[in-house]
């Protein structure tokens, strides 16, 4: 270990010379002239009563996050897929960095069409 971060600590491999970086999800291959962004894995989950309407979890089936009202009028969430997500990434119909903070500070993020109006 070369030295610890609040990102985690950072290594340099004596095989391939490459720097790395342990963070909760694992190793991550960096390089020291840009900063160290980590990808997220996030999971979707379709609602069955709205349209169009997503549901982004920071962990897998853990609605512990979510407000009652919420998973009341979203029902019973169907999970779709999930990815790795990092600011760089291009979504459909959301902004990753505002997905990404979503996810940092409440655990979940809600996409919605406008036609859906509000969420509960």
């Amino acid at each position: 270990m070369i030295s610890q971060s609040v990102f985690g600590e950072l290594y340099k491999r004596a095989e391939d010379q490459q720097w790395y970086l342990y963070c909760f999800h694992g190793f991550c291959r960096i390089r020291r002239s840009t900063p160290v962004v980590c990808p997220m894995q996030c999971y979707i989950y379709r609602s069955p009563r709205k349209s169009d309407t997503y549901l982004y979890l920071r962990e897998k089936d853990d609605f512990e996050a979510l407000p009652e009202a919420l998973l009341t009028v979203f029902g019973p969430p169907e999970f779709c897929f999930a990815f790795d997500l990092t600011p760089e990434r291009r979504l459909a119909r959301e902004d990753a960095v505002e997905v990404l903070n979503n996810l940092r500070e409440r655990g979940f993020h809600l996409q919605m069409t406008a036609e859906n109006g509000e969420p509960f």
